[in-house]
């Protein structure tokens, strides 16, 4: 993983690395760090997340470098019996809009420039029209 933000949107709390993914990850002083460690560096996170209140969003961003040519995968374990955890597939976002508020936009922006190109079409139309016959 080249990068990575993990936040609770809308608060100041960034998530912090698991216990067992810390200790997985220690390296004593003056030792070197194993290639079993790197690896678990370079292609894993694993996070302790706290209670989150309905409603709240968990946002995990990381700038990879992919081995296979495979998505990345996120597995999630929800430890507190009888919650959910739904899982929303990021919408495309085109100039900040997600991709069917973008797409409703610019539906109505060229219904707008089709309606103006038309009277003013017509307008030209009438003018002409007189100019010719009189």
């Amino acid at each position: 993983m080249l990068s990575e933000q993990t936040h609770i949107v809308e608060t100041s709390y960034n998530l912090n690395w698991s216990e067992n993914f810390k200790k997985d990850l220690h390296v004593e002083l003056g030792q070197e760090i194993s290639q079993d460690q790197r690896n678990l560096y370079n292609r894993q996170r694993e996070y302790k997340v706290p209670s989150i209140n309905r409603g709240q969003i968990l946002k995990l961003t990381f700038l990879n470098s992919a081995i296979v040519d495979k998505d990345p995968s996120l597995w999630v374990d929800v430890q507190k019996k009888g919650v959910k955890l739904v899982y929303r597939q990021p919408l495309k976002v085109i100039h900040g809009e997600s991709h069917p508020n973008s797409a409703v936009a610019k539906t109505v922006l060229g219904c707008l420039i089709a309606a103006t190109q038309g009277a003013y079409f017509l307008k030209s139309w009438k003018k002409c029209k007189f100019f010719i016959l009189g």
